[in-house]
């Protein structure tokens, strides 16, 4: 089963290359976390916030000990980094999906990344501030994370990203993107019927594991 999930998350994580032109400041930020490579991965990939890469920089640059250090409790540090961006925005919206984001390039084997489009796919979008967001993000975590045990794919790391972006990946373009019907027809034309069945069990192992934790 590792094997066969093994193939369809590189197939499909090299799909996920081709479709987005937000790779580069990834790779760039995951490989060499410096405040200005860290910056230059959230602006581009949270751009709705419109945060100053200036300003990001330096609040990245004061916070860069404890942002680097092994979190021992994931929730402090996510509202650490959440009061972080807040200061860089200077407005009192909590800084959900760019907290997880940032979070993830420190930490990417600690946090899965989504976004609000999976966060509305996952009926996880009913919060009224952070520390909702944050029980509803773990609920999320968790689910994941069996499903990562029980399909004995949790050690998968593929061209230097963690399962949790391999993930994303699918998530990603299955989901925000809604790219479902081309990537399957790809993974058919590719010979890989099997990742169709594959993936479709993976989504569904987490909605699952989610329905039952409501």
């Amino acid at each position: 089963m590792k094997v066969c999930y093994e193939d369809c998350l590189e197939l499909i994580s090299w799909l996920w290359d081709l479709n987005e032109d937000r790779n580069n400041p990834y790779e760039i930020a995951i490989n060499n976390r410096t405040p200005e490579n860290v910056a230059e991965f959230l602006c581009k990939w949270n751009k709705v916030r419109r945060y100053s890469k200036e300003r990001l920089i330096e609040k990245i640059r004061e916070k860069e000990g404890n942002l680097k250090n092994s979190p021992k409790d994931l929730k402090d540090y996510l509202k650490i980094i959440n009061r972080l961006l807040k200061e860089v925005t200077r407005k009192s919206d909590d800084e959900c999906i760019g907290s997880i984001k940032l979070a993830h390039i420190y930490h990417p084997q600690m946090f899965p990344l989504l976004d609000n489009n999976i966060i509305k796919y996952f009926k996880l979008q009913n919060f009224k501030d952070f520390g909702e967001f944050l029980e509803k993000y773990f609920l999320f975590k968790n689910a994941i994370d069996k499903c990562l045990d029980e399909l004995y794919i949790k050690e998968i790391n593929l061209k230097n990203r963690s399962i949790y972006k391999l993930i994303d990946e699918i998530l990603y373009l299955y989901i925000t993107q809604k790219k479902q019907d081309v990537v399957e027809k790809i993974l058919v034309l590719a010979n890989k019927t099997i990742c169709v069945f594959l993936i479709e069990k993976l989504i569904n192992c987490i909605k699952e594991h989610l329905k039952n934790n409501f």
